[in-house]
C-alpha cells in the first residue's frame, strides 16, 4: 500500500525557502505491524498522538490483538496526505492490503498518484505561479496584499480537546 500511495511517504521538511515535499522510499516508512494488546490505554495512545509532518509520513497503522484470532488494524492519516479523490483508491489498497495475499496470480502495481498530482490540477487551473500573468500569480499577490498586516501568532482558543472518533471494523461494516 505504501508503496502505491506516494502521498502516505510524503514529509514536509523545512528548508531555507519554506517546507518542501520529499518523498520517502517505501522501506523508510516505519511501519511495525507486531500486535499490540488492544487495551484502552494503547488505543487511546495510537488514536491520540499527533503527526509531525516534517519529519514523520502522514500515516499510522497500528495492529491490536483483540483475542486470538481476532485482530483490529487502526490506521490514522493526517489530512495533509489523504483528501477527497484520494480516498477510494486508499481504501481499495487497504482492503487488498488487509485481504489475504492470492497464493498465484499479479500483485497491484505502482499507482500514478503521486503528490505532484494535484499540483498538476491547480496548474492546469490556475497556471504556473512563476507566470506573473497568470491566475496562481493573481492569487498569490491577493492574498499576499490580504493578509499582510496578520499577526504572526493568531490566537487560537484552546479551550477544547479535537473530538476523537473511533471506528471498529467487524465484517466489513465500521460502527462510529
Amino acid at each position: 500500500m505504501l508503496a502505491r500511495q506516494a502521498t502516505l511517504r510524503t514529509v514536509y521538511p523545512d528548508a531555507p525557502t519554506g517546507p518542501h515535499q520529499q518523498v520517502l522510499d517505501p522501506a523508510a516508512v516505519p511501519l511495525d505491524l507486531t500486535p499490540v494488546l488492544a487495551d484502552a490505554d494503547a488505543l487511546d495512545l495510537t488514536l491520540t498522538t499527533g503527526f509531525n509532518v516534517r519529519t514523520q509520513p502522514p500515516v499510522r497503522i497500528q495492529l491490536f490483538r483483540r483475542g486470538p484470532d481476532e485482530h483490529v488494524i487502526a490506521c490514522m492519516f493526517h489530512h495533509i496526505g489523504v483528501y477527497g479523490w484520494f480516498l477510494a483508491p486508499l481504501a481499495q489498497d487497504l482492503a487488498a492490503a488487509t485481504r489475504p495475499a492470492p497464493r498465484t496470480g499479479p500483485r497491484p502495481g505502482p499507482m500514478c498518484r503521486r503528490p505532484s498530482g494535484p499540483h498538476r490540477v491547480e496548474t492546469a487551473t490556475f497556471g504556473d505561479d512563476a507566470d506573473t500573468d497568470s491566475r496562481a500569480s493573481d492569487q498569490i499577490n491577493y492574498w499576499t496584499t490580504e493578509l499582510a498586516n496578520m499577526p504572526v501568532m493568531l490566537r487560537i482558543p484552546v479551550d477544547r480537546s479535537q473530538q476523537i472518533s473511533r471506528v471498529w471494523m467487524r465484517n466489513g461494516s465500521a460502527k462510529v
